[in-house]
């Protein structure tokens, strides 16, 4: 859950500054350039403070971003992107001015992030890749590690127990470690911000305002449902799983009242 946030009290100031200089109409263009670079120089100056899960505040650190982006890019094993099709210092800033409040999470300056990446897609295609890393690597924070966990956790949550089938249940109980070998966690890297959108919106299962689900999960799942009803072919499952998760997400994901 995140931290309430605050406004500085300098965001009146501005305002009203902005209707003294301008009048209340609706600023043009080159007005609404001023503020937004009076808001960039005032964020520089006072920068939003992070709070960590043991109560102590943390700096907002410009380079731990872009440190972040780094690893994205050149991580491994899911692929590099070009570094010179993306600029780390301009995406930085863009998200320094998108701040607007004293204090933030590392779970909105995540979002944001992939938000101004994805904008950026239009300048090159790698930003929408880099922008869907940043979503996937901001739900793999509040998922398990394993389909196994995740299926337990379903099951145990009051929540979620009913999502799932007593026969879907029955059909993977003795299998959830086969079925852990089988899923690559690492494919939800190669997923684009709008399939990952896509998912998050319309598939992936939550407990609360809570994502517990990634991408691969979701596509083991649908795989699993369309396997029930029949003989069950742990190498069959295996091959349409792979070729399920290897295309870029479709609405026809199925909820978990489908299974």
């Amino acid at each position: 859950m995140e931290t309430p946030l605050l406004c500085y009290p300098t965001t009146s100031t501005l305002r009203t500054t902005s209707n003294r200089v301008y009048g209340h109409g609706k600023p043009s263009l080159s007005q609404r350039c001023v503020i937004h670079r009076l808001t960039y120089l005032r964020l520089h100056a006072h920068p939003p403070i992070i709070p960590s899960e043991d109560g102590t505040l943390l700096d907002f650190d410009q380079q731990k971003i872009a440190y972040r982006i780094t690893n994205l890019l050149t991580g491994e094993p899911w692929g590099r992107i070009n570094a010179a099709n993306i600029d780390i210092r301009h995406v930085v800033n863009g998200v320094v001015a998108m701040q607007r409040f004293p204090v933030t999470t590392t779970d909105r300056i995540d979002r944001d992030l992939a938000e101004y990446c994805a904008r950026m897609g239009e300048i090159h295609y790698d930003y929408f890749i880099l922008a869907g890393r940043i979503s996937v690597s901001r739900i793999h924070k509040t998922t398990p590690r394993k389909f196994s966990e995740f299926v337990e956790m379903i099951s145990a949550s009051p929540l979620t127990r009913n999502m799932f089938s007593t026969e879907f249940y029955d059909l993977v109980a003795d299998r959830l470690p086969a079925l852990d070998t089988i899923l690559a966690p690492d494919r939800d890297f190669d997923l684009s911000f709008a399939a990952v959108h896509l998912l998050v919106e319309r598939c992936l299962f939550r407990i609360g305002n809570v994502v517990v689900e990634t991408p691969q999960f979701c596509f083991m799942r649908s795989v699993l449902a369309a396997n029930m009803g029949g003989s069950f072919d742990i190498r069959a499952v295996a091959d349409t799983y792979r070729r399920y998760s290897l295309q870029e997400a479709s609405p026809t994901c199925s909820r978990g009242d489908d299974v």
